[in-house]
């Protein structure tokens, strides 16, 4: 196992070598949007000594703990406390891709693969597609690092009756709970349940108890997180989504090409994106190595397979048909009636069930291919023409593409010029693609195949050509930036921290078009002529001054970082009530944000949204107060402007006008809002932050009674000089915390027995 550590370290170093010597971070999809300022949100919290139940600062509020996918309560969370946030995430990333390529090589092991295939397995999972694309997202990647783990438990307790593999179990579940992503887990938890339903070892009851015990101990130590989780999430519009939303990322059939050609689709190193990703930002592939997914069909249909390997490469099948989704007839009427395939959108995420199952088999699967010497032999021999093809038209491409494109388009009645996609220019590009992925892909292929085909396969060098061959493949989707990316001083910030309490903020880069975070990154992976321009130009890739630029005019989730509230923000689970509130479309739910209505919109200044922070860099100072002339400018600089709306009213106010009530001294913290009244009348007061159950309402200390209403809730103001306080516990958490506190005294003496040395006693005179 040091061995392979120490491997796998190198590997790592390797690849992400910027990382190491050039302060390069992640800062890509939702690290940036959602993830980072999430975390900063939760050490402030804490570091004022709350614990933040609550968070008031982005969709006019929502629970924040119970939000599993912020993973606050996820042990790695403390290096936010301890380094920058850039530093915080490096090592985050990079540990667990390291966790988990362990993870890998400890599951092929159980397995029984030999030392050096268990490797090529453990390096096809750390370098694939899914783990570089989840790594943009800490909170799946947390929750995908630990699956090898689990499941290499799941086979010790289960095959080889290991007492110590099941007391551990609950500890692996507990950090896969924590780790703040349920779909992972989900779909590999559905391989896992294969598994123990067919296993051909134990009865099935035992089998059934043997796991449900560990998993109810889980359940027990984290129910302060789960339960809250489950009411939130039942209270999301998770549970609203359409048919078409939920199936609507479902794998492109022509995708599966990236499988065997990665990156002739989209390659962001050439910022070309064409035919099914067209429009989109890349999606996880399953690119095994060529050699490599050969070898798996081959093996799956006529090598000689244990039970965990036909359970692992049949869901791997299965898998790949319930990624396609749409795409497969029938399959949405399978979607519909089958509730658990409801739960998560994107479908095309069932890919994990394929590269992970597919990294546990290929060692094995090569091993097997290196016995079938002839067939390997004749491969060989006509594989060369391949990479010898591709290169020399590679090489030649600037002498023959044109004519060749210009005689083609004759023979074709000028159909291709005509097109309303391809041109000269975006052909070009999409050849290039297409030729560099043939070109390398079967120039490894060959030089794998001319090592297994020897007599005596060494398979360090197999190790260290997959190795070259996975890191290709995945050199165009690993987006870094230099750490300052992740600076989060802002003049911004500053202005609107400096202003009264009770209003808050919209940023026009969550507003406006081609301004936001995803309009960036969509520059990021193509460009002319894919695209009529782009903000991301060579200057930029030096600088990312934009996108900093785009941070401090507090786009997205990044006025957490602050502690500034905006209406708007990027979110997991948004509640419900906030969606339908906002809702101005008549289809969709709002999955991640909500509707966007207009500045002149009544809602506007209900929510008390009193500024408005333009980007000079890409709208004129001038744009929105020709429109909503209203708007004043009240601070502007050469980057941004800060225009103020002065019909806006505090979070905390009369439903119907009335001087005869005045409201004062607004303070919003984490959990709780507080503010004066002075009434010399009743009246119903309106409170513009989320409702949800666990809000209580206290008057000098007595309670009160708080109703749900549109868009916030609102309470009764009787006569007299008081101060109300608002204050969020989630419902039900004392018990929670109580059954966790039990559970985990209960585990902890579970693991002591299990793992207490035992000390011969000598006998007795």
């Amino acid at each position: 196992m040091k061995k392979t550590a120490f491997i796998l370290c190198i590997v790592l170093l390797i690849v992400y070598s910027p990382v190491f010597f050039s302060g390069k971070t992640w800062y890509f999809a939702d690290n940036y949007a959602l993830t980072v300022p999430q975390k900063l949100y939760a050490v402030d919290s804490i570091k004022r000594g709350v614990l933040p139940f609550w968070n008031p600062l982005v969709l006019s509020g929502l629970p924040f703990l119970a939000d599993i996918n912020n993973s606050m309560v996820y042990p790695w969370t403390v290096l936010f406390f301890l380094f920058s946030p850039a530093v915080a995430l490096n090592i985050t990333v990079i540990s667990h891709l390291f966790l988990t390529g362990l993870g890998m090589y400890a599951l092929c092991r159980v397995l029984k693969q030999s030392p050096w295939q268990a490797r090529v397995g453990a390096v096809v999972w750390m370098l694939s597609g899914h783990m570089v694309a989840v790594s943009n997202n800490i909170a799946l990647l947390q929750s995908t690092a630990w699956l090898p783990w689990i499941f290499a438990l799941v086979v010790l307790a289960l095959r080889d009756r290991s007492k110590k593999a099941l007391v551990l179990l609950p500890a692996v579940f507990v950090l896969e709970i924590l780790a703040g992503h349920p779909q992972p887990p989900l779909y590999i938890g559905m391989v896992v349940g294969a598994y123990l339903l067919f296993a051909p070892y134990w009865k099935v009851w035992k089998r059934v108890v043997m796991f449900i015990i560990p998993a109810v101990v889980a359940l027990a130590i984290t129910a302060f997180l789960v339960f809250p989780f489950l009411q939130l999430s039942a209270r999301s519009t998770r549970v609203h989504m359409t048919l078409h939303e939920v199936i609507n990322g479902s794998l492109h059939p022509a995708l599966l090409t990236h499988w065997f050609f990665p990156n002739i689709f989209d390659n962001a190193d050439l910022r070309v994106v064409w035919g099914p990703e067209w429009g989109k930002l890349k999606q996880t592939d399953g690119y095994i190595t060529l050699v490599g997914i050969i070898a798996v069909l081959l093996f799956t249909i006529k090598g000689k397979k244990t039970y965990e390997e036909k359970i692992l490469v049949f869901s791997a099948l299965f898998s790949i048909v319930l990624a396609l989704g749409k795409y497969v007839p029938g399959m949405e009427a399978l979607y519909e009636r089958v509730a658990v395939l409801r739960l998560v959108r994107n479908p095309s995420a069932m890919i994990i069930v394929w590269s992970f199952a597919g990294a546990v088999v290929v060692g094995r699967s090569l091993e097997w291919f290196s016995l079938q010497k002839k067939l390997l032999s004749r491969l060989g021999t006509y594989v060369w023409i391949f990479p010898a093809i591709s290169g020399l038209l590679l090489l030649t491409r600037d002498w023959w593409f044109a004519t060749g494109w210009n005689m083609i388009d004759v023979l074709m009645r000028n159909r291709l010029s005509a097109s309303a996609f391809h041109t000269l220019a975006r052909d070009s590009i999409i050849v290039h693609a297409v030729l560099l992925s043939f070109f390398f892909t079967s120039l490894f292929s060959v030089l794998i195949m001319r090592m297994l085909v020897k007599k005596r396969v060494y398979w360090p060098f197999v190790f260290v050509l997959i190795t070259l061959d996975m890191w290709g493949a995945i050199k165009p989707t690993i987006f870094l930036a230099p750490s300052n990316v992740y600076d989060a001083r802002s003049e911004q910030a500053e202005f609107l921290s400096a202003q009264p309490n009770g209003y808050r903020y919209i940023s026009v880069n969550d507003y406006l078009p081609y301004a936001g975070l995803f309009s960036y990154f969509h520059d990021v992976v193509t460009a002319p002529p894919f695209t009529t321009e782009t903000r991301f130009t060579d200057i930029e890739k030096q600088s990312f001054a934009e996108l900093l630029g785009r941070q401090h005019n507090l786009v997205a989730d990044w006025g957490m970082a602050h502690n500034l509230s905006t209406i708007y923000g990027y979110e997991t689970l948004v509640p419900a009530n906030t969606a339908a509130y906002w809702k101005m479309n008549t289809e969709g739910s709002g999955i991640n944000e909500v509707d966007r209505v207009p500045l002149t919109d009544s809602r506007m200044s209900e929510q008390g949204v009193r500024y408005i922070l333009l980007d000079k860099r890409i709208y004129p100072e001038n744009y929105l107060s020709k429109q909503y002339p209203w708007l004043k400018v009240v601070k502007s600089t050469p980057e941004f402007a800060i225009l103020e709306n002065s019909h806006a009213l505090p979070i905390v106010h009369p439903r119907v006008s009335n001087q005869n009530v005045q409201v004062s001294a607004i303070d919003v913290r984490s959990n709780t809002i507080s503010f004066v009244v002075s009434a010399k009348t009743s009246a119903d007061l309106f409170i513009a932050e989320t409702y949800f159950p666990g809000w209580q309402c206290r008057i000098n200390g007595s309670e009160c009674i708080l109703k749900e209403e549109a868009g916030g809730m609102s309470m009764t103001a009787e006569p007299g000089e008081y101060i109300v306080l608002l204050n969020f516990v989630p419902d039900n958490f004392l018990l929670y915390a109580r059954i966790s506190f039990i559970a985990i005294i209960g585990y902890v003496v579970w693991l002591v027995i299990s793992f207490r040395p035992k000390f011969p006693f000598p006998p007795l005179d």
